[in-house]
């Protein structure tokens, strides 16, 4: 079979980082079949891309753009797949969607496949949260129509925004109405149930399948000594809630002598508000801020440290920063809904909190630092547990089972 893969780009975080891997996978194990790579020019990547989308591309062609519609057009009579499997295609836009559906008409052997990196199929902006009101939000998850993002003005960036995401989701349901899907991946079985709320798709269409990790990632262990902190590292924005880590650092600060320090790693809107509510609340000589860093940076501050915090007011889907913590011999504390909770409670390692709560927090702060030791101990029969279900080789099995498995539908 000849499977073509198609993502926005390839470097980057997050989706990005499960499309590298998983194509590079591809590539290295599976041998009876071909696959081709459809992206952005991207920088470093472990494979070559076959073919490219433009870079330049307006705000108004992101709801509907007809220069990825031709582009893809093109590829798709050139490469002649079997299976496409889209990754990320967000700002692709809606034509990617039109173009498929089109294509499965006229060659009826013709499957997609798509791995779901966010809550698109439930929430006009896909990120099942509301920003206007700094509240997690699934109400338009069973909206034949999902209108509310026009008048709730609940994305991101303001009203237009909503409005350009709102209208782009309604031509993206239209071809999720009309099957153009014939396969959806997910990473947890969190975000499975959130899809299956909608009534668009069948339980038997929703495969959940872990994200691929790279070779060694759950071996890498501590590189230096560990010193008494606790790391937060990511976007520095409304929904990730880093000011309740500070407050309730605050309280497990003021409740201890000698308490640990608090190290923030990452970049966004919230860096200023943080950085004065760090002095208002009297931090400043235990909280040390410092700008994104790429991973092989990032691992010397990861591996220094004890306890790492995840407080996102949203469902967040499967975090590799619970991933990531274990490989470093770091106790997670992370808040007690969507992906965060399931992840915990797959490996059994980490520690949940409610997360509304400053208080639930600090608590939970005090709790791990002192019996990290015991928490330490518990680590490697979780890492075991993680190692066999991410290997690598399990990951290219199910996922080729999925494409024959695709093909064979009828």
């Amino acid at each position: 079979m000849k499977i073509l893969h198609i993502a926005e780009q390839g470097s980057g975080g997050g989706a990005e980082s499960v499309f590298r891997e998983s194509v590079m996978l591809l590539k290295k194990y599976d041998d009876s079949n071909t696959h081709l790579v459809a992206c952005k020019k991207s920088m470093n990547l472990p494979f070559d891309i076959d073919y490219s989308f433009s870079h330049e591309i307006s705000k108004t062609q992101l709801i509907y753009s007809f220069r990825y519609k031709i582009e893809l057009e093109k590829i798709l009579i050139h490469a002649k797949p079997n299976i496409v499997h889209l990754h990320h295609t967000g700002l692709l836009s809606s034509s990617i969607l039109h173009v498929l559906w089109k294509y499965k008409r006229l060659n009826s052997g013709f499957r997609v496949v798509q791995t779901a990196h966010t809550f698109e199929h439930i929430c006009s902006h896909h990120a099942a949260y509301d920003y206007n009101k700094s509240i997690r939000c699934v109400d338009c998850s069973r909206d034949r129509y999902k209108f509310k993002i026009f008048y709730r003005n609940c994305s991101r960036s303001g009203y237009f925004h909503s409005v350009a995401k709102g209208i782009s989701s309604l031509i993206s349901h239209f071809f999720y109405k009309r099957k153009v899907i014939d396969v959806i991946i997910v990473p947890s079985e969190f975000m499975k149930s959130t899809i299956l709320d909608s009534k668009l798709h069948d339980q038997d269409k929703i495969l959940v399948l872990d994200n691929p990790v790279s070779k060694g990632f759950l071996n890498q262990g501590p590189h230096i000594d560990k010193v008494d902190q606790i790391i937060y590292f990511g976007r520095l924005s409304d929904e990730k809630n880093v000011q309740l880590i500070l407050r309730a650092f605050a309280l497990y600060a003021k409740k201890n002598h000698n308490p640990y320090s608090l190290l923030i790693i990452g970049e966004g809107p919230d860096a200023d508000v943080l950085k004065s509510l760090s002095k208002e609340l009297e931090l400043t000589h235990l909280v040390t801020f410092m700008p994104f860093m790429q991973h092989i940076e990032l691992q010397k501050y990861l591996s220094a440290s004890k306890i790492s915090v995840l407080a996102s007011k949203c469902y967040e889907n499967a975090p590799m920063m619970i991933l990531e913590s274990l490989a470093f011999n770091i106790i997670p504390i992370v808040c007690n809904h969507g992906g965060m909770k399931e992840m915990v409670s797959k490996f059994g390692f980490g520690v949940m909190f409610d997360g509304d709560s400053t208080e639930s927090l600090a608590q939970k702060i005090s709790y791990v630092v002192s019996s990290y030791d015991k928490f330490l101990n518990e680590s490697d029969l979780a890492r075991n547990l993680a190692k066999s279900h991410l290997a690598q080789n399990n990951y290219v099995f199910e996922l080729t089972k999925i494409y024959l498995g695709v093909i064979g539908d009828e």
